[in-house]
């Protein structure tokens, strides 16, 4: 095997596979094959481009009520209450009243993404707590988005956990909050962040 013995550059054949299975010790420091390294950081790269899509997981509900109430709520695997750092809740209003959705007094939840789309849906009582998976796992950073032209109103509390984008996606749309928004210590990237058109109060 031959290999050149240069402080910056240290790589043996990428085409001699029977080098490609041995390491090279160079001032006793063990350094894999180029081709081998190359290989494994391109896989690392894509799956961490696709990780928010392989470890998110979709909550839909289309309907108001109790959070709490699984038989509304619609996932790969059936009927699960969102209460999770993966979770993408999916919120859908397409008739003409505005939806209630009750997250019950004193209880707290854990979401990644609120996604709500369609027509007015007012959120209140308890707690959301907004937060991202870290590796192996991980998920984007945690957002709050509102597809529509009318308003969503977070009368429930708000507790960051980690940087939170705000997207009023539509010009026409609102979100207007209406409950208190907490932090985990003092850090200035624990904040919400408003992004897109639309109007926040």
């Amino acid at each position: 095997m031959s290999v050149r013995k240069d402080p910056l550059t240290l790589q043996t054949d990428p085409n001699n596979e029977a080098n490609l299975k041995k390491m090279v010790s160079f001032y006793g420091v063990s350094i894999y094959p180029m081709k081998k390294i190359l290989q494994s950081i391109g896989l690392l790269l894509l799956l961490l481009t696709a990780s928010s899509k392989l470890f998110g997981k979709d909550y839909i509900r289309v309907v108001g009520g109790s959070w709490d109430d699984s038989t509304h709520w619609f996932t790969e695997g059936g009927h699960e209450v969102p209460n999770d750092k993966r979770a993408h809740v999916k919120l859908y209003n397409t008739e003409t009243t505005p939806f209630n959705l009750n997250l019950n007094a004193d209880a707290y939840w854990t979401v990644n993404h609120l996604d709500v789309y369609g027509n007015a849906w007012t959120l209140f009582g308890g707690t959301l707590y907004f937060d991202n998976a870290l590796l192996p796992n991980p998920t984007d950073f945690p957002k709050i988005s509102y597809s529509g032209t009318q308003t969503l109103t977070l009368a429930t509390s708000l507790y960051i956990l980690s940087k939170t984008l705000l997207d009023v996606v539509d010009p026409a749309g609102t979100i207007r909050l209406q409950g208190e928004v907490k932090s985990k210590g003092y850090a200035p990237w624990l904040a919400l962040y408003k992004t897109g058109p639309g109007t926040l109060f």
